[in-house]
């Protein structure tokens, strides 16, 4: 059986949505510890590249959103639950805090920017996903039918 339309287009938002929550909280944390030690040169040049940073990360978090969009649909898919929104982005809100609060407070420390090929901005979308059949409820055979 494959998914319905309105489950595809649920998805089809959410992901994108998730990933730009997540990229945009990374991007607020780095300002704030970005300030607290009086803006150094390393991290951002001035308040154009916060803007530009911004911008960048969002359109790289929607990308991976896209991903995560279709692995929720499958995951939905195949274990008949339907997974709760709200809760949702509030856990990739949560994993993004504190992994962005973490890994950036550690590159201030260290007054050098970590390579993030390492997939720091993976981290939120990817601890989301696996949580996210607690975060859902079962549905009956008929609410799943078209």
């Amino acid at each position: 059986m494959s998914p319905s339309k309105e489950t595809i287009l649920h998805f089809t938002l959410l992901g994108p949505v998730s990933g730009a929550l997540a990229s945009a909280v990374h991007t607020a944390v780095a300002v704030v510890v970005w300030v607290q030690y009086r803006e150094p040169d390393f991290y951002f040049r001035g308040w154009g590249s916060v803007d530009a940073t911004l911008m960048v990360g969002m359109i790289m978090g929607i990308t991976r959103g896209i991903l995560l969009g279709m692995a929720l649909v499958l995951l939905e898919d195949l274990t008949s639950r339907r997974i709760r929104a709200v809760w949702f982005l509030l856990t990739i809100w949560t994993i993004s805090l504190v992994v962005a609060g973490v890994s950036i407070s550690a590159e201030f420390h260290k007054q050098r920017v970590f390579d993030h090929r390492l997939g720091l901005e993976w981290i939120p979308l990817g601890l989301s996903a696996l949580v996210s059949p607690l975060l859902s409820r079962r549905i009956a055979v008929s609410e799943k039918m078209p």
